[in-house]
């Protein structure tokens, strides 16, 4: 978990507009409206799934140079992410740490049970948003174990944070040598807090 620590204070790293108040940076960021992050989280699983489809079906369980996760578990990673949210506002569960450490379900076993998953999470997604999501009122309480976030928060995090997988796993597949189907561009993640650099830079990728 990512922390910021100055004497006995700190906070957590996930909660941007805490952790610029905390270390005296102003925070001009301004949120997406919510029918505005439902259509980056759109966005974002339909490249999941075209991405998770061209990767080799030999490098699903090949661990990635961090050590931490598969090809396989970083797909699965982005679809389980947009689930934890809607396990929230669905069910009333808890977001911790753990709905973002699951492991790959045992039947997603190809690059299209990749794929299948991420549409599958996708179409979850749209009938929550159809049924409730647009209506939600986003200024309540998120229940998260990084801190105090509104809902409005907590949905955001949730786009940027299947984006900025999503963008991991199209430079995977592109130093794979193979050409990602329809490619993210700049716009289609506009105006979600993304850091400049898809990897941190001391990892090191090979086909």
């Amino acid at each position: 978990m990512p922390v910021v620590s100055r004497g006995r204070d700190w906070v957590d790293g996930q909660a941007l507009q805490a952790l610029a108040d905390f270390v005296g940076v102003r925070w001009t960021h301004r949120m997406l409206p919510p029918a505005e992050l439902a259509a980056r989280v759109n966005t974002v699983l339909s490249a999941a799934a075209r991405f998770s489809a061209q990767l080799p079906p030999y490098r699903l369980a090949a661990m990635l140079p961090n050590g931490f996760r598969s090809y396989a578990s970083l797909a699965t990673h982005i679809g389980q992410i947009v689930e934890a949210f809607l396990d929230q506002v669905e069910h009333g569960v808890r977001l911790e740490e753990a709905a973002y450490v699951k492991p790959v379900p045992e039947n997603i076993t190809t690059p299209g049970a990749l794929a299948a998953f991420q549409d599958a999470v996708r179409g979850r997604f749209n009938d929550w948003w159809r049924a409730a999501g647009s209506a939600a009122d986003y200024a309540v309480p998120a229940a998260v174990y990084y801190g105090e976030q509104t809902l409005h928060e907590f949905f955001e995090r949730s786009a940027w944070h299947a984006a900025q997988h999503t963008r991991q796993l199209q430079l995977l597949i592109e130093t794979l040598g193979v050409a990602p189907n329809r490619p993210l561009a700049k716009a289609d993640l506009a105006g979600l807090p993304l850091p400049e650099n898809v990897w941190d830079d001391k990892l090191v990728f090979t086909a």
